[in-house]
């Protein structure tokens, strides 16, 4: 189905599906024309050895050329800091990025994806315990265009906003 309509797609949810390198291979070709949201949370990417297998989403991610603007990738357990770095270094025109539950995710690398994520504007770091509350202020000072950052505390979902 994605291959037949690659080039008209604006929006894929792929929530809590296996995809195949193929299938990724397919997003990027779609990303280049008109995908600009895409969600991906709770999947898995196959081939992998065990369920928190990285995915550096190498097949996705063409630097420069993607139109994405909205990656969903939480609860995704084969996100870790590499795969966010490429993130921050492919996707360039991202506003939205959702982390929630991607625990293999360390503090010095969001920081460096916010960095050069000049459009960034909603950030969700829900479940992550490698980012503190001041670490989450510091993010927000780092990009400009940052408006907000979920996260939890406590169990309950707080929104960190930078003041007008």
């Amino acid at each position: 189905m994605i291959k037949r309509s690659i080039h008209n797609l604006r929006t894929v949810i792929l929530t809590n599906c296996k995809l195949d390198m193929e299938t990724l291979d397919l997003l990027r070709l779609a990303s280049r024309k008109h995908l600009s949201k895409l969600d991906l949370s709770g999947t898995m990417v196959l081939p992998c050895h065990a369920i928190d297998t990285p995915n550096h989403l190498e097949n996705l991610i063409e630097p420069g050329l993607s139109q994405l603007r909205d990656l969903n990738v939480g609860g995704c357990n084969w996100v870790d800091s590499h795969t966010v770095t490429n993130i921050g270094r492919g996707l360039p025109r991202l506003v939205r990025l959702n982390l929630f539950w991607c625990d293999q995710v360390c503090f010095t690398t969001c920081l460096n994806m916010v960095r050069r994520l000049g459009h960034l504007r909603h950030l969700n770091l829900q479940h992550i315990p490698a980012v503190s509350s001041k670490d989450k202020a510091m993010l927000l000072l780092n990009n400009g265009q940052l408006e907000s950052i979920e996260y939890s505390n406590r169990r309950r979902r707080t929104v960190l906003q930078k003041s007008c």
